[in-house]
Parts: C-alpha cells; structure tokens; sequence
C-alpha cells in the first residue's frame, strides 16, 4: 500500500517530468530511448512519460504506471470501455495535461499532441487497451506491448488497428 504522502510525492514527480516534454513528440526523437528501455509500453509512449522510477521504488510493485488509472487512483483496474476512458481522463488531469476529444483527422498544434485510444473487447470483458500517438510530422506511431518495439503505424487508418476497438482521439497539451 502507497501512503498518502507517497501519494503527492509520486503525482509532483510525474508533474515535474510532465513539464518537461517538449510538444510536439517526435518519433525520431523518441524511438531510441523507448526501444532501449524496456520498462515502458504503449501507454507511457503515448503520453511521453519517461521517468518513472521513483514511482516504482515507492509501490508495493503490484502496480504499474503505465496502466490508465494508476497515476490518479494508485490501483489497478479491470476495464470496460468507460473505465478505460475516464481512467485515462483522470490521469491527464493529475499529471496537469489539457485533454480535449478531436476528431481523428484533425492537425496538431506545435503545443500539443493527439492520443488514439483503443480497447480490445471479448464478451464485455476488456483483455488489453493500446495508445498510440501522432508526431508533429504527421505520422502515427505507438510501442507495441510492454517492453516492445516503438514503430510507425504500417496501417492505412489508424483508426483500424488489427485486434482494436477505436475509442476516440484526444488533443493533449501542457495546462498553462
């Protein structure tokens, strides 16, 4: 169990790491140190967090930060489609990102980047979410898996990831 106070420490760490991004992400940018780190995966990539240790020494290690939900609640959550989102919303809002749901043809601007949310489905229960994410030159990429290779998106529309649900996209930036 995290205490409180661990709680705030952890969330002001995140938000310290969080100004420190620079929008737009880049795949070019980003790709090495992802591919060379593999304790990250497609949500982590997605958002362009890269410090994550201090979260890891303070848990119990049954959590992990890269799930949506776990910077804003400290738990794991078994998903649905709505849990998955608000978890994901509630992150943004702790971590102090502006996050506003675009369609998934519009541009980004050069403070901000834009998240596809997907979620795989079986019966109503949800086995596995994906994040990727649109680079200021326009294309897509995302980390496949935890721990996986960063790629660009090899599909026509992001929107039709194999094995995927689309759920939307959001426009992320810094709040001011």
């Amino acid at each position: 169990m995290i205490r409180e106070c661990d709680k705030t420490r952890i969330i002001n760490i995140l938000r310290t790491y969080v100004k420190a991004i620079s929008y737009p992400l880049s795949y070019e940018r980003n790709c090495s140190f992802y591919n060379r780190n593999k304790n990250f995966n497609c949500y982590a990539y997605a958002l362009g967090l890269w410090r994550l240790d201090n979260f890891k020494s303070l848990s119990d290690n049954k959590l992990s930060i890269y799930n949506p939900g776990t910077i804003s609640i400290f738990e794991n959550i078994h998903y649905n489609e709505e849990k998955l989102i608000k978890a994901f919303l509630e992150d943004c809002y702790v971590l102090d990102l502006e996050c506003i749901q675009t369609d998934f043809e519009s541009r980004i601007s050069s403070d901000s980047t834009k998240i596809a949310v997907y979620i795989e489905d079986e019966e109503q229960r949800i086995r596995d979410f994906h994040f990727a994410r649109l680079n200021y030159d326009g294309i897509w990429s995302h980390m496949k898996g935890s721990g996986g290779p960063v790629e660009k998106s090899g599909f026509d529309n992001i929107e039709n990831m194999p094995r995927y649900n689309f759920l939307g996209a959001y426009t992320l930036r810094k709040k001011k």
